[in-house]
């Protein structure tokens, strides 16, 4: 099958999931395109990613380049152009943005959208798929009708809780809208209202046989282990609140912080504070090889997700399915979504998000508790196995992509040129 994926960026180190899936869907011999809004920051640096940066064609980083490609790819089918034309003005009158802002670019993404659309029928692709159900799914919205082919979204976190816009119709006009939680599922039927029975759970997942499962018996390294943006709504402060106490017990233990981020300068203040700043690691972005190097040997892993004040939050982090697969005891909170993947005392330990006190029982319970922590380990790789497998469940999206929808009645409803648009 020939496809195209659009995403913020393209391969990101905190978005590996979409690149993964575009390389899955490589192997099994689909031709895919990458297109992304903007250049990775920051640029990735693992040697197996230089070609898929090399081979992503970028939009707003080249603006003359884009404006050419939109005016090839509007010219290329007027009638389309003026219906996608037609479409972007009703959404800016009648559609649902939370920030006002939001309502002023959609000028600017439906000329991404027409330069999309030149890039879609150059590649002859039968299907656009968009990962994140902000500015990338309006920009692909417009171009699928432009160019007249279906398109899906599959949204996550930050691009529902905080920056979603234009719900309602992104449900109504996508072949398939697709989230990665049941908990996603059921606050979008909440916020958004009936079109949120059109959402599907679709899930990420990992590659097996990148993240095989470690050999050997517990307790492995003197280390606990963490990955991710240092950002707020990770909960890394939480986490190195937690070390410090888990560490009056444990002398010896380090603990590893792996990747970068905003935060990274409050987190050194933080550990420096409370006397462990010796014991705690900060290694900035890693690359996704050095990423399963410290798993093999991490004690546990550890990834206490919140909410932040502006309601941005998680829904199902992958560095956790990642350290699930390689058979490494987890620590993380409840926050809707992860229990999906995370059972409390079955696969993993989870406590209530900023509940320091907790986490540092959990955490001691880990490393005091060999034999629960190793099959509370094979149990996780297992939940990996047979619900988050990449390859599987790349195929699926795939078979969702094939099956041809009749054009929706709302997109036909808004503007007499659409009444083709799949």
């Amino acid at each position: 099958m020939r496809m195209t994926y659009l995403a913020p960026e393209i391969p990101s180190v905190s978005a590996t999931f979409v690149y993964r899936e575009l390389s899955a869907h490589g192997e099994a011999g689909h031709d895919v395109q990458a297109l992304a809004l903007r250049r990775p920051s920051p640029m990735p640096t693992a040697p197996e990613l230089k070609p898929l940066t090399r081979r992503t064609s970028l939009l707003y980083s080249a603006p003359w380049r884009m404006l050419v490609d939109a005016a090839f790819g509007a010219a290329q089918d007027p009638v389309r152009a003026c219906s996608a034309i037609a479409l972007a003005a009703r959404d800016m009158l009648r559609g649902n943005f939370p920030k006002e802002l939001q309502r002023w670019k959609v000028p600017m993404q439906l000329i991404a959208a027409f330069a999309v659309a030149r890039h879609l029928r150059r590649h002859r692709s039968e299907h656009l798929h968009v990962h994140f159900a902000h500015a990338p799914a309006t920009v692909g919205m417009y171009a699928a009708l432009a160019a007249g082919i279906p398109f899906s979204v599959t949204a996550h976190a930050n691009d529902l809780f905080v920056e979603g816009s234009l719900l309602a119709e992104k449900m109504l006009r996508a072949q398939s809208f697709l989230t990665v939680t049941e908990e996603n599922k059921r606050e979008l039927r909440s916020t958004v209202g009936q079109p949120a029975d059109l959402v599907r759970v679709h899930r990420c997942g990992v590659d097996l046989d990148q993240f095989t499962l470690r050999r050997g018996e517990y307790p492995w390294g003197a280390y606990l282990l963490a990955v991710g943006r240092l950002v707020a709504k990770k909960g890394f402060d939480d986490l190195i609140h937690a070390f410090a106490a888990v560490s009056k017990e444990h002398p010896d233990l380090r603990l590893v912080i792996a990747g970068e981020g905003p935060e990274r300068r409050n987190l050194e203040r933080l550990a420096e504070s409370l006397h462990v700043d010796q014991r705690v690691v900060m290694t900035g972005s890693i690359t996704p090889a050095r990423v399963r190097t410290f798993l093999r040997r991490a004690q546990a892993f550890c990834l206490p997700c919140r909410p932040t004040e502006n309601g941005d939050r998680d829904a199902l982090p992958v560095a956790l399915m990642e350290a699930m697969a390689s058979g490494v005891p987890v620590v993380t909170t409840t926050l809707p979504g992860i229990p999906e993947l995370v059972e409390n005392c079955v696969n993993g330990l989870t406590v209530p998000p900023r509940d320091r006190l907790a986490l540092t029982s959990a955490l001691l319970t880990i490393l005091g508790e060999p034999q629960q922590a190793s099959e509370m380990a094979r149990n996780a790789r297992t939940t990996v196995e047979e619900r988050f497998d990449l390859q599987r469940n790349a195929e699926q999206l795939v078979t969702r992509f094939r099956q041809r929808l009749q054009a929706p009645a709302l997109a036909a409803a808004a503007c007499p040129f659409v009444e083709g648009f799949q």
